[in-house]
């Protein structure tokens, strides 16, 4: 898949390792992945979201998710340009595994951004569910200078009310911060879009975005958000040419 190609963003429905195999080489500016973390039990549907319930590929065991992740890690080295990263979310059940799933795969360890959630699920007998965390990789050396100096944590509560949409889905705010050092005009992928978040940002901040998901719903819902914010970007920019 050209990436020169993707005007604004594309979101199609495919398996994440099928997407990412057809996208060409050393092309994308950074990657956010929110796979399934395979560390409880499956999601039992709710009918609170518009899509999410019932996550495919969230009941594996450890071994064949980690084989899965050093496959579709190993694709995501293959895309991104040199100097760019890639960002990986997980709980504290499976850092370590994503950790050595991403060193394996030939990316530099550059640490994680802790997102700490001030309203979180409680566990008798045990400590809170109140942070997870997205692991950055890095292809190669930093290429991009940059005088920005973001914090290694992010506070912010999940999404709530109408703009839940999903019941894993992250802030946007979140993911824009992930996004600090992406190349000017670059594409970010995101190959488990879920509601989309990733590209709701990516798009807010003047990048492309390729994302896919192998549910309807979460493809229906993730391209009507990412609508939406590409059209609030470009009546932005046409207020700024204005004034």
């Amino acid at each position: 898949m050209q990436a020169e190609n993707i005007d604004r963003f594309r979101i199609e429905k495919n398996d994440a390792l099928i997407f990412l195999k057809n996208i060409e080489s050393e092309s994308v500016g950074a990657v956010v992945v929110d796979p399934p973390y395979c560390t409880h039990p499956q999601y039992a549907a709710t009918g609170h979201y518009e899509c999410g319930d019932g996550i495919v590929g969230d009941n594996k065991d450890a071994h064949t998710n980690y084989m899965f992740m050093r496959r579709w890690i190993g694709e995501c080295y293959r895309i991104l340009k040199p100097g760019c990263r890639l960002f990986v979310f997980c709980d504290k059940f499976n850092i370590f595994l994503t950790q050595s799933a991403g060193v394996e795969s030939c990316f530099k360890y550059g640490g994680f951004i802790t997102w700490c959630k001030p309203i979180s699920r409680p566990a008798k007998m045990r400590f809170s569910k109140s942070c997870e965390y997205a692991l950055e990789f890095y292809k190669g050396d930093f290429k991009i200078p940059s005088d920005k100096y973001p914090k290694d944590y992010h506070v912010e509560s999940a999404p709530a009310g109408k703009e839940r949409v999903h019941q894993t889905q992250k802030p946007v705010e979140l993911i824009k911060k992930l996004l600090t050092f992406t190349p000017e005009n670059g594409l970010v992928v995101d190959p488990f879009c879920g509601s989309g978040s990733t590209g709701v940002a990516a798009l807010a901040l003047g990048f492309r975005f390729m994302g896919s998901d192998l549910s309807d719903k979460c493809v229906e819902v993730s391209t009507r958000r990412c609508s939406e914010a590409a059209e609030k970007f470009e009546e932005k920019a046409e207020d700024d040419t204005v004034a």
